[in-house]
């Protein structure tokens, strides 16, 4: 199972699950242009493929090579071939860069429904392609999608065997039961607005149902599942470290429920990484640095200071080159490894070719 942020955020908890991995290493992020050559700050969707199909592509793409734009078979691909009940769980929409590069091959990320094509006419169902994002995921019949993006699920269908139909129905004649609020998935947490569920509830929730799915099946494969705290990064965007820190809480929050399962289930792999490093840098008090900055009390009572200097203040911040921490039970996450070698970790955890 992989945890997986997308960004490197602050943080003062030092109880913290993600603190407590007992192996930790640090990897490289980079992504390459059109001829492989590096390009050293990464998005998250050129991250997300790396550490999904273990190829590196150029920034925007999702799970299809630099040059020749072709796909690549994520980890959930032959999970799923393998008998391993599959689930996709994130805070953003499902439709965003690194959910969708384990369950689609799109030219760009911008390419999440079916009005949402323009960058990516040879991946049309016109054009003989896969689809937007939502129908490539729907279609690949992962087993538990819990995220946002409603809006582009319910785009209709333009081409193909479900046109006419929007992506929703489309699911839900491909066996899917469709949830859209916390009342009709988890139960009830007073902290956040009724409507949505917590990282962690989602967590659990996928869990049980992946579970489930395979008690049902009498299968004795587990599951591969990536639970995704989205945003952390739209917090970091933003120069927000109240925000930040928050996510980041939360996120950690559904570490716990992973690694409270993989207690009981020793034969769990949890992985715990960021796709990309940020703008936020702890700085001292004294400091006058460039752009944004702000002074914070943390729970142990001292002040901490937070700048943003990666864009002009207004503007959105930007993701680094730095490599970020990669934690598991795995020996193979020890040192300093490429984004990519994290595909072959799971593969072999999974016992996939």
């Amino acid at each position: 199972m992989v945890a997986a942020t997308t960004a490197v955020a602050v943080a003062t908890s030092a109880g913290a699950f993600v603190d407590k991995f007992p192996l930790t290493g640090a990897y490289t992020t980079y992504a390459v242009h059109a001829d492989g050559t590096p390009d050293y700050v990464t998005d998250s969707a050129a991250s997300g493929t790396g550490w999904a199909t273990g190829v590196k592509t150029v920034n925007g793409r999702i799970s299809e090579t630099p040059g020749t734009d072709k796909a690549v078979p994520t980890l959930l691909e032959p999970a799923k071939k393998n008998g391993y009940a599959t689930g996709n769980v994130t805070t953003a929409e499902l439709t965003d860069a690194t959910p969708a590069v384990l369950d689609s091959h799109v030219t760009d990320r911008s390419c999440q429904g079916p009005a949402d094509m323009a960058k990516c006419p040879t991946d049309t169902l016109a054009a003989g392609g896969p689809g937007s994002i939502a129908e490539q995921s729907v279609n690949h019949k992962v087993d538990v999608l819990l995220g946002g993006g409603k809006q582009r699920f319910d785009q209709k269908v333009t081409d193909g065997r479900y046109k006419g139909l929007t992506v929703t129905e489309q699911a839900q004649k491909l066996g899917y039961q469709v949830v859209t609020d916390k009342a009709g998935c988890v139960t009830s947490d007073p902290n956040r607005p009724a409507a949505t569920p917590s990282l962690a509830d989602s967590a659990t929730k996928a869990i049980q149902l992946l579970e489930a799915k395979q008690k049902a099946k009498h299968s004795t494969q587990g599951f591969f599942l990536q639970i995704e705290g989205a945003s952390i990064d739209k917090q970091d965007h933003a120069a927000d470290p109240c925000g930040q820190i928050g996510e980041t809480a939360a996120f950690d929050r559904a570490v716990k429920v992973a690694r409270a399962y993989a207690a009981k289930h020793p034969d769990t792999l949890v992985v715990t990484t960021a796709d990309h490093g940020h703008t936020s840098q702890i700085v001292p008090l004294e400091a006058t640095p460039p752009g944004l900055s702000s002074t914070l009390v943390t729970n142990e009572g001292q002040q901490l200071k937070v700048n943003y200097s990666t864009n002009t203040p207004g503007q959105s911040q930007e993701h680094t080159g730095t490599q970020v921490r990669i934690a598991a039970q795995a020996y193979r996450v020890l040192g300093v490894t490429n984004q990519t070698d994290l595909s072959t970790t799971i593969r072999e955890a999974l016992r996939l070719r």
